[in-house]
């Protein structure tokens, strides 16, 4: 259903998302997962603020239950209101201080807005409370790498992993560890810990690619990828490390058919649709990229980023004349062709040789590995 949603929600169809959620949560209430699925749905048909309020009144009937303030957070950062999201969770954590996940959200959100010390003030203490907990000492260690304190990360990833020997971020929090150091066998070996610890979790394999492709080891990079990706066919991470790993040993058309199915699992992700597009653009397919774009175009008619591309291919196809009358033709476009960059610095053209690199995200061990939406 998760798929589902996603394309009604990329297709911008939120009404008919709603109906969805509504009709699953009836069948089961206590799905916490729908219910966020459900707030940020009404984000998008009735605003923030409105769909803010409708969260505090769900959560009168559910209080222990912190998804509420967490979405209602999402919502409001996604709004460019970060005060107003760390409100939220300031006060939900005063208000519970006993639970962790309000706790470590409240943490990365002051990271992200920069402010370190607050985020450290706020593990801290729960930290000292309650040493034995996993998930905020794991979330301590990050913070320390975040405020380039690797030795008190690795220190405390150690005396993690002491207690709880197969946890899967702590085992890859001493491989990103371990690889910055360039220890690549032990870097190596905990990775592979953790695949063994939990083979039903993509993002083990996609760090042991990662590792491969900053090892300059191409070969084993696909491999690993080929293999993950027969295990898990249909997580868009795990295709896009294949395709990275493709890209790397110079298979060209494997990268541009792994790319495709990315697109067509994700057909509503712009994403998805420019590292497809800048593949065929890369071995000059236009008039595909130009059947891509114009699909784009159809399921979105208001993304300027879209219509500049299609602009460009009709270039490449057809001369300045006919990109000329595709930038008449679509006179929704907000800028003028002399404003639009040259072609290289299309997202089109985006993916170049430093697409082979590793990427980076995909080695943090706390961060869920999400799919293209």
């Amino acid at each position: 259903m998760s798929r589902y949603l996603a394309s009604l929600g990329g297709a911008k169809y939120f009404a008919e998302a709603r109906g969805v959620l509504e009709e699953a949560i009836a069948r089961d209430p206590r799905n916490s997962s729908l219910k966020g699925d459900l707030i940020r749905v009404e984000g998008e048909i009735i605003g923030v603020d409105a769909a803010v309020t409708e969260a505090r009144a769900l959560a009168v009937g559910d209080p222990e239950n912190n998804i509420y303030d967490l979405v209602s957070a999402e919502l409001y950062e996604k709004a460019g209101r970060t005060p107003d999201a760390i409100t939220v969770l300031e006060k939900a954590a005063a208000a519970r201080p006993s639970d962790e996940g309000l706790t470590i959200a409240l943490a990365r959100l002051y990271n992200r807005s920069g402010n370190f010390l607050k985020a450290e003030s706020v593990l801290a203490p729960r930290l000292k409370a309650d040493p034995q907990n996993i998930a905020i000492g794991t979330a301590m260690a990050r913070q320390y790498l975040t405020t380039g304190r690797a030795q008190d990360a690795k220190k405390l990833f150690a005396e993690l992993l002491a207690r709880q020997p197969n946890d899967v971020g702590v085992l890859l929090g001493l491989a990103e560890i371990a690889t910055t150091e360039r220890n690549w066998a032990e870097a190596t070996d905990y990775v592979n810990r953790a695949r063994a610890a939990k083979p039903t979790d993509p993002a083990p394999g996609i760090v042991l690619v990662n590792l491969a492709l900053l090892r300059q080891d191409p070969k084993n990079a696909v491999a690993t990828a080929t293999q993950i990706a027969e295990q898990f066919p249909t997580n868009t991470d795990v295709l896009d490390a294949k395709g990275r790993a493709q890209t790397a040993s110079g298979d060209t058309e494997g990268a541009i058919a792994t790319y495709k199915r990315i697109y067509e699992l994700s057909p509503n992700s712009i994403p998805a649709m420019a590292d497809y597009v800048a593949l065929l653009n890369g071995v000059k397919e236009f008039s595909k990229a130009q059947t891509v774009l114009q699909d784009a175009l159809a399921r979105d008619p208001k993304n300027d980023t879209v219509k500049a591309d299609l602009i460009r291919v009709e270039s490449e196809i057809g001369g300045m004349r006919a990109g000329l009358a595709k930038a008449r033709a679509l006179a929704g476009i907000r800028r003028t062709l002399r404003s639009v960059p040259p072609w290289p610095c299309s997202i089109s053209s985006k993916r170049n040789t430093t697409a082979a690199l590793p990427n980076t995200r995909a080695s943090l061990p706390n961060a869920r590995v999400t799919q293209r939406r």
